[in-house]
């Protein structure tokens, strides 16, 4: 009767993991595609600023996403417009917070760019994980092994080497 239970133990964790490898197979275009973007989206940026000032930008990138945030939920997933007028007033503040942090955030990453595009975007990469890792030991109760010690002071050594790297070798 063990046996059985361990092989039946075995096929399930065969199954999850064969489900894995399919779900990351099967994701793999997607992700890749969008991590080829958002890796190239500063230096498409950068060529865009020798022409528009960093709010001009932001402007202009607003517009277009309403259009096509619009297009997509209004003209093809047929949503109701008023699910709008449905909120509450903490709500709309609530968005107003949000977008305003978006706004600033947005305005301090591409002043930041101006100096170094690889050095800005790896430093807020590295301290966006790092966040996130905090997040879930403080706010989740996660439990720190000796490898998230390890990956920590990878990672601050890698932003160290990359902030006072020698430019001219």
């Amino acid at each position: 009767m063990l046996k059985i239970l361990y092989y039946l133990n075995e096929l399930y964790f065969l199954r999850i993991f064969s489900n894995t490898i399919v779900y990351i197979r099967n994701m793999f275009p997607i992700i890749f595609g969008v991590s080829i973007l958002k890796n190239i989206a500063p230096y498409i940026r950068q060529h865009i600023f020798t022409h528009l000032e960093h709010w001009e930008f932001i402007f202009i990138n607003s517009i277009i996403v309403g259009f096509i945030s619009g297009f997509y939920a209004y003209v093809i997933k047929k949503e109701n417009i008023m699910n709008l007028s449905r909120l509450e007033w903490s709500q709309y503040i609530a968005i107003f917070f949000l977008s305003s942090i978006t706004i600033f955030s947005s305005l301090t990453i591409l002043q930041l760019e101006q100096v170094s595009v690889l050095q800005t975007t790896f430093i807020l990469k590295a301290f966006s994980m790092l966040i996130l890792v905090f997040f879930g030991i403080f706010l989740f109760e996660e439990k720190i092994t000796m490898k998230d010690i390890l990956g920590f002071l990878l990672i601050f050594l890698g932003c160290f080497l990359i902030k006072f790297k020698n430019y001219s070798g």
